[in-house]
């Protein structure tokens, strides 16, 4: 904390001199942070009145109240023992009622070396977290639909092969894209398209259980993270609800539409052992159900690999990109 020597040396001051006390005590009352002494018996011997808008408490009702009496965090109380046996300092930020605390607190030395009291600073540092937790949820999360985006995908799906290969399960990774959605923005414009981007994201996170992930990885690509695939038809069924949910009519923009997707997927091990191979494979089953004519899935195999590199080594063979 900025000035926090400078804080300590006044409380001290206030402590041991009756002729400064007035000045010292409107100074540390007009205070940001609430300052606190307790004394070798953990007892509030000073508070400043900051408590008053920290806690909703006047400082005479805390005055000769002990630690245990203001049940502050366990491990807060731990820290302040433990100064007052040790002496030194220590920081900690620590959880009250919804808000985040950080207190930097000082042992003063008794004559044996150990702690006679300890003086403490406390700050709201609230607004300071929520600002750190939005710009990291901004890092991690597709800012239109709330999902995880690429990179949080990917880190989930390496959790996900080291779960699977920790307790020899399967899972599956489906990689999902709506048919047609560029005549929706070409022809009801992009405000209606990532409206109805936002409803697929809700209806995709319904299907699915809280241990498994939907992700978006832009425009309209989507990739679900299956846990615990015992098998194959039961991927399936998961996917036919996908099917199912996505293809109820949506009243976007005033007016109710009805539009299909295409999936297709691939499952650990034997579709691959790592992230980014696992969601290619995906991505190339899903072009076989655009193939297959839209509103279906397609799994992965090793036949349908062969088939893509033959094409890739023919370009004139290649079909053009349906949307």
């Amino acid at each position: 904390m900025p000035f926090i020597s400078t804080w300590m040396n006044a409380l001290a001051a206030c402590m041991r001199s009756r002729a400064c006390r007035p000045e010292l005590t409107a100074l540390l009352d007009n205070s940001p942070d609430l300052i606190a002494r307790f004394d070798d018996g953990l007892r509030c011997t000073y508070i400043n009145s900051r408590v008053q808008a920290y806690f909703k408490v006047p400082p005479e009702r805390v005055i000769g109240k002990s630690v245990a009496e203001l049940r502050p965090c366990r491990s807060l109380r731990k820290m302040l023992m433990r100064l007052l046996h040790d002496g030194g300092e220590a920081t900690q930020e620590y959880k009250d009622g919804g808000r985040s605390f950080e207190a930097h607190c000082v042992a003063e030395p008794g004559a044996d070396g150990t702690g006679s009291s300890v003086l403490c600073i406390v700050r709201d540092v609230t607004a300071r977290r929520r600002a750190q937790e939005e710009l990291k949820h901004q890092a991690t999360h597709d800012p239109l639909t709330g999902l995880p985006n690429r990179a949080l995908l990917t880190d989930r799906l390496m959790q996900a092969i080291s779960y699977a290969q920790r307790y020899h399960r399967a899972i599956a990774v489906a990689f999902l894209d709506l048919d047609r959605f560029k005549h929706i923005n070409d022809t009801l414009g992009h405000d209606a398209g990532d409206q109805l981007l936002k409803t697929v994201a809700a209806r995709l996170s319904a299907c699915v259980r809280d241990s498994d992930t939907v992700a978006r990885l832009g425009g309209d690509e989507f990739v679900l993270v299956l846990y615990d695939q015992a098998n194959e038809e039961i991927t399936c069924q998961a996917l036919r609800r996908v099917l199912g949910s996505i293809s109820q009519p949506m009243e976007i923009c005033g007016r109710e539409l009805t539009i299909s997707c295409s999936i297709g997927f691939a499952v650990y091990p034997q579709d691959g052992r790592d992230a980014d191979t696992l969601i290619k494979n995906a991505d190339t089953a899903m072009y076989r159900a655009k193939e297959r004519g839209r509103d279906t899935f397609r799994f992965y195999d090793e036949d349908l690999h062969a088939r893509i590199n033959e094409r890739l080594r023919c370009p004139e063979a290649l079909p053009s990109r349906v949307p």
